[in-house]
């Protein structure tokens, strides 16, 4: 059984990784995007498979789950209240919550804390009700418009889907290299293992990233010098551009535009192994 200090060192990680994504993303540090990047986290870090992921996330962005998450946080946030003639109120959930849980731990309440705890007993609801079926049988997940669209790019013009691959994941998708064909089992491993990405017309792709894929470029790796930074780039001739690979996608279309790869793709190249400045500055982003 997981200890709470165990639980609080999670805790702390899934934190520092959803306040990573939105300063690197640039956006606001306030609830509904807090709560949009636990869902995701908590559903990464127990390598939950992209179908039930799926439904979690959909049914926890469901308007009366996050109304209801929302003010249980208001509620129970850290930050003073006072009234109208300047006496601090009494948080009695806070104040329960702090004597019972935190300080009883010796976890560390930030307001952000709140949301990852009530993040991941949504993302255990979810997981039940995914297996129960009850709730499984009844909701159809409404697909995004990513399920009948695609980028508005001329039918004759060839398009591509360059993904960036951490070193240390790429073992999982060794056998891409061999079978030059995406199945649908290897796309949740490309889901995975995927940092970032580029898509576009092949015209358009800037001539850094096309260079990666010759063998004489001038970001391979030397044999005895790999580090744990280094990457691996595919590149996927795509009949369509589904809008989930979109920079803007929501995580939802993102993971279907990733499971349809099978049916989308064509033609495929890997790279050799890459040091990290390969794709600094060409317009990819994050997965």
């Amino acid at each position: 059984m997981i200890s709470y200090k165990d639980f609080e060192k999670v805790l702390k990680e899934i934190g520092t990784q959803v306040l990573d994504r939105i300063e690197r993303n640039n956006l606001k540090r306030n609830f509904k995007n807090v709560w949009s990047y636990s869902l995701e986290s908590w559903c990464n870090h127990f390598d939950i498979p992209l179908e039930t992921q799926r439904f979690i996330l959909n049914w926890g962005d469901k308007k009366e789950i996050k109304s209801f998450t929302e003010s249980t946080w208001l509620e129970w946030r850290p930050e003073k209240e006072y009234d109208w003639i300047g006496r601090e109120k009494q948080n009695y959930f806070y104040g329960f919550l702090e004597d019972k849980f935190f300080r009883k731990n010796k976890m560390e309440n930030n307001g952000i804390t709140i949301i990852l705890l009530l993040s991941f007993i949504t993302i255990a609801i979810g997981y039940f009700l995914y297996f129960q079926g009850s709730e499984g049988k009844k909701l159809k997940v409404t697909q995004n418009k990513a399920d009948n669209h695609s980028f508005s790019t001329p039918t004759e013009a060839k398009k591509s889907l360059i993904l960036v691959v951490n070193a240390l994941k790429y073992n999982s998708l060794t056998n891409l290299k061999t079978q030059k064909k995406i199945t649908p089992d290897d796309s949740e491993r490309i889901y995975r293992a995927t940092e970032s990405i580029w898509a576009g017309l092949q015209n358009k792709i800037p001539s850094q990233l096309n260079d990666c894929f010759s063998s004489t470029n001038q970001f391979q790796v030397p044999k005895g010098e790999e580090t744990e930074y280094d990457v691996y780039m595919i590149k996927i001739e795509l009949d369509e551009l589904d809008e989930g690979f979109e920079a803007e996608a929501n995580q939802l279309a993102r993971i279907d535009a990733f499971r349809k790869l099978p049916d989308l793709s064509s033609n495929m190249k890997i790279s050799d192994r890459l040091k990290v400045s390969a794709y600094k500055n060409t317009g990819v982003y994050k997965r």
